[in-house]
Parts: structure tokens; sequence; C-alpha cells
């Protein structure tokens, strides 16, 4: 079968200097971080060029110099877009901000997008991404920059709460910094699966399909042919959070790429067959559906993958991307 995706989103690392609680990924202190040479091979490896590289994490610019060694590895080799997702804790002076802007847009970076909302303020201060923002502003880099705010799931019972406080911190950070406000809702994935709930009017199994997997950078599309792939510190090349479709250890991302088929993997299977109930009803076959009720389709699928880690471990990996549930989480 195979795929030919048109964007690629290297994890930079699993550490973090900020604690959010709606994070897709468990914080690792001890994560290594994503080598320069695989990312670089992974890259020149592929047939078709990619459109966009969009890095991420944990935190990616945790390390300003190894991340300039990751944009001075892959420049030679991509002609696309190259964007950051930042915590904007750089931002800690005005001319701090300025410094790493330039840096940044000098090695290629097109665009930059800077969380700021109620689950990233407690830890980063709200001066700090002020400063990134305005930096990013003034250096007028060739694409389009944001603030992006992450929207509370109705199904958590502080929802309305939170996205208050957001909204007003918005309001305050895109007059102070003039960047543009890109609002995006909440994927009970990860660390958000553990925040206390109110789910009185719950489905207990949500229908249809998957149709966004772990999207970025607006592109959506089904496991038969998913538009992105995400490449984490470990080599693992994934299609969605903790759905792993092989390692760069042992192959090269064009491999990869070209012996994809849904259809050779249990998991992957049932995900594009019957969707998100699909990976349920698997988890059921295996004796460790999880109880529910769950709030969407991606809470139902998150819930029976991490369910059946122990059953599919070569395709739901790494256990970064898949936290334990703690008291307090469950519905109430």
């Amino acid at each position: 079968m195979g795929i030919t995706p048109i964007g690629l989103v290297p994890l930079v690392t699993y550490d973090c200097n900020a604690t959010c609680s709606h994070c897709f990924y468990r914080r690792d202190k001890n994560s290594p971080a994503l080598s320069a040479q695989m990312l670089a091979d992974a890259v020149a490896s592929l047939r078709t060029p990619l459109r966009w590289i969009h890095f991420s994490g944990g935190e990616p610019l945790l390390d300003t110099a190894h991340f300039y060694s990751l944009l001075d590895a892959i420049t030679p080799l991509h002609r696309g877009s190259i964007g950051i997702d930042s915590n904007g804790w750089w931002g800690q002076t005005p001319e701090q901000a300025r410094q790493t802007v330039t840096e940044l847009k000098r090695r290629g970076v097109t665009c930059l997008y800077l969380s700021a909302d109620s689950f990233h303020q407690p830890t980063i201060p709200a001066d700090h991404i002020v400063h990134a923002g305005r930096a990013i502003r003034e250096a007028q880099l060739p694409e389009p920059s944001c603030l992006v705010a992450m929207i509370a799931h109705a199904a958590c019972r502080d929802a309305e709460v939170l996205n208050y406080a957001t909204r007003a911190l918005m309001h305050h950070l895109t007059t102070a910094t003039g960047l543009p406000v890109a609002e995006t809702p909440m994927r009970l994935l990860g660390r958000a699966t553990r925040l206390p709930r109110s789910m009185n009017n719950a489905a207990d199994l949500p229908n249809g399909p998957c149709g966004d997997l772990g999207c970025c950078v607006d592109e959506t599309a089904g496991p038969d042919a998913p538009q992105m792939v995400w490449l984490d510190p470990m080599g693992n090349v994934m299609i969605c959070p903790g759905i792993a479709i092989g390692s760069l250890h042992t192959d090269s991302l064009q491999d990869i790429l070209d012996r994809y088929d849904p259809q050779n993997d249990p998991v992957l299977c049932a995900l594009n067959h019957d969707g998100p109930q699909g990976i349920y009803h698997l988890a059921k076959l295996n004796h460790v559906a999880p109880m529910g009720p769950f709030a969407d389709r991606c809470d139902l699928c998150f819930q029976s993958r991490r369910a059946l880690q122990s059953v599919y471990p070569h395709t739901l990996t790494p256990a970064a991307c898949y936290p334990s549930p703690v008291a307090g989480s469950a519905p109430s």
C-alpha cells in the first residue's frame, strides 16, 4: 500500500520545563534529545519532498544549542516550511527573545507558534510570551506565526472557568504582541485523560471513524492515508501519539512509509475498519476493555489503546504517550 505524507513532526524531546495537565505526553526528565543525524537521515531517505517540518515536544527549545544543530542538519535537505511549537520560556528578556528568534530565522525557521493558555501560564510567565511574541513580530518571519490557545474539552469539570481565563489572557497577549490567536480544541490523549470530568450525558461508545489522527498544522486524514507522521527521540515513527508504524533503528523512513498497510497490524486494522470502536472491541477481545464512559471518539480510542499496550507493545509505544490514570480523573 504505502503512504506519502506531506508533513513531518519531529518531537525533539519528551522533556519540558512545564507540566501542563492537557499534554499528549508524560514529561520525561531523562528523555534523550532527537539526534541530528537520525533526523537528517530520515529526511534524506524520502523520495518525495515534504511540504513542511514542524518541531514539537516536550519543549523543543529546551536546549537551544542542540536545536540549532537539528536545523543545520535539515536545511540543506528541505526546502519547505519549518515551524516550531514552543511555550516561549526563552522570552525571559526582550534581548534574549530577539537573539533567539534572529538565530532561528537565520537557520531557516519560517514560523513560530507560541502556546499560551490556562494550562501553560501557571508555569511560564505571561511576560515571557510578550517578549517572545514581540520578537517574532519584529523578525517578520516568512510565514504567519501565532499564539496557540488550548480550549478545554467540554467534558472537563472546570472547562468554563479555564476557557474564560484563557480568552482573557489571549486578549492581553494579542494586544501586547500583535500576533493573532489560534484556538485549538483539546484532544483527550495522554495526560488530558487524567483531568477531572463532568460527563453526565456522555455516550458509552462514541461512534464514527478516526478522521484526524494526531493532526498538526491543519492536516487531517484517517489511518488509511495519514498526511503526516511523527518522529520521536527514540526513533519511533508514529501516525498519532502512541501509534508507531516503525523504528528508524531498523529501517529508513522511506522504507517504513513504503510498507505501511493498516491491514498488516491488528491495531491499525481495527482503527481503519471500525474507528475507535474497533480499538475498544479489540481491547474487549483481549479482556482489557476500559470502563468508560467516554467523552468522544478520541477518548475512547486512547483509553482502549492504553489498556492494550501490553498486548501490542511494538505498535502502542512509547510509554511516554501513555501516562497512567490517576486518582481524581474519574467521571463525576
